[in-house]
């Protein structure tokens, strides 16, 4: 009795080791399948980091979508915020476009600019009507602060903030009367 038993955990081991073996051996021929990491741009929204899964709608309502290709945010209706500047731009691009394609009213109520730029050369350009708040009782926030070149080309822009525009270089070429 002693013997069988033995036998079948030594039958048992061998083909538990030879189910590993055959499973290794397949291993170089199953596909690899790799988590793609998003590509990151430096570019937030409200602190939603832009990414390629999110761009073509950042937030999830419609309102901004980035194409990374032209440097292009668009911006298509009203959002508000508090917790974050509503847009902020870091150095990694350096031509960013804001694009209105159509009336909108970006309102910040928290203590931050509404609209930071932080190195980059930035135009704001459309075919809509922006309108950004900057509620802060704080006098230190702008409704758009920029530490590189703005240019405010052929739009029809409203700011309403303690401090409307704060920039290294600003340029305002073709204005829209109200």
């Amino acid at each position: 009795m002693e013997r069988t038993r033995t036998r079948s955990l030594l039958t048992r081991l061998l083909s538990g080791v030879s189910a590993l073996a055959t499973a290794a051996a397949l291993m170089p021929q199953m596909p690899v399948l790799k988590a793609a990491a998003a590509t990151t741009y430096d570019l937030k929204i409200d602190g939603t980091a832009v990414t390629d899964d999110n761009k073509s709608d950042i937030k999830g309502d419609g309102v901004f979508s980035y194409n990374p290709s032209t440097y292009t945010l668009t911006v298509s209706g009203d959002y508000a915020a508090s917790s974050n500047n509503l847009i902020y731009c870091g150095n990694a691009i350096a031509n960013l476009k804001i694009y209105v394609a159509s009336d909108s009213v970006l309102t910040e109520t928290g203590a931050y600019h509404a609209i930071s730029l932080y190195n980059a050369t930035a135009t704001i350009s459309g075919d809509g009507r922006l309108t950004v708040n900057q509620e802060s009782s704080s006098s230190g926030y702008s409704a758009i602060r920029s530490s590189g070149d703005l240019t405010i080309r052929n739009a029809d822009l409203e700011l309403y903030a303690k401090q409307g525009v704060n920039a290294n270089n600003l340029s305002v070429i073709g204005i829209y009367p109200s």
